[in-house]
């Protein structure tokens, strides 16, 4: 069956992306027929929200629509798909880490869908700048999903498997991790104190400055100049916080050995 449209949805997994995901569609004039999610309270909540109604069993999906969308666990995003019967609707994830080919069994049209960004059901979103990864199993599927990410984004990419994989791992160090960093910081200080927000406007610099590529060549600190009584004195410091010394430790020593193997201009 091949669709020349997407004028509805089947929002397949209630939780934060699910969640902006329908809501954004929704303003877009797409309706959003059915929600699912194994937990009925999450299903229900966003249901009651897009005024549609919700199962708790993927087997019980509303058939007919012309997108089901996998917003579940990467973890289950293939027991899911395996339980579809939805003939040629198209059906996608949203996974940065999972390929394409593990929903070729659910239908002949189908696909990636994947907005590069964390997400928060309590947060608003704004999608206009926010990059949506878009591939697809054939070209009619690749011109609806483009153009069904073109409704919402102004950043569309054509990003296959083996990309959108190495782009999601880069995601967990500029974003999962930097965060856990902020994380530690802020425990120490903490403990010591200090007010966190006295990080804030080195935190912003930082962020400005990794905006502009070339990143390292910008790097700072005690392990990039070779300053090793500054750094035995933070590992000091840190031998009341032993979950973090290990981590110190590690990082500054790659910045020592990238710089070796790399140079800094």
């Amino acid at each position: 069956m091949a669709l020349r449209s997407i004028s509805s949805a089947v929002i397949v997994g209630a939780g934060n992306l699910g969640t902006h995901l329908a809501r954004v569609f929704r303003k877009h004039g797409i309706n959003i027929l059915q929600v699912f999610d194994h937990r009925r309270g999450s299903a229900a909540r966003l249901a009651r929200e897009m005024g549609c109604g919700y199962v708790t069993v993927p087997g019980r999906l509303v058939k007919g629509s012309d997108l089901y969308l996998l917003t579940v666990s990467d973890s289950a995003i293939e027991t899911v798909a395996r339980s579809l019967s939805v003939g040629g609707s198209l059906v996608v994830h949203c996974s940065g880490s999972l390929p394409m080919n593990i929903l070729e069994g659910c239908s002949e049209n189908h696909g990636v869908f994947y907005p590069l960004q964390t997400f928060s059901a309590s947060r608003p979103v704004s999608f206009k700048g926010i990059p949506i990864c878009v591939e697809a199993c054939n070209t009619g599927t690749r011109k609806l999903l483009t153009s069904l990410a073109r409704k919402i984004s102004g950043n569309v990419h054509q990003i296959d498997s083996r990309q959108r994989a190495i782009l999601h791992l880069t995601a967990v160090f500029a974003n999962n991790f930097t965060n856990f960093m902020f994380a530690a910081a802020e425990e120490i200080l903490n403990k010591a104190g200090i007010s966190y927000s006295l990080l804030e406007p080195i935190i912003s610099q930082t962020a400005r400055v990794a905006k502009n590529g070339s990143v390292f060549m910008q790097q700072t600190g005690p392990a990039i100049r070779g300053d090793y009584e500054v750094l035995e004195k933070h590992r000091q410091i840190l031998g009341r916080f032993p979950e973090f010394l290990d981590l110190y430790n590690l990082i500054s020593q790659n910045i020592i050995t990238y710089k070796i193997l790399h140079g800094k201009l």
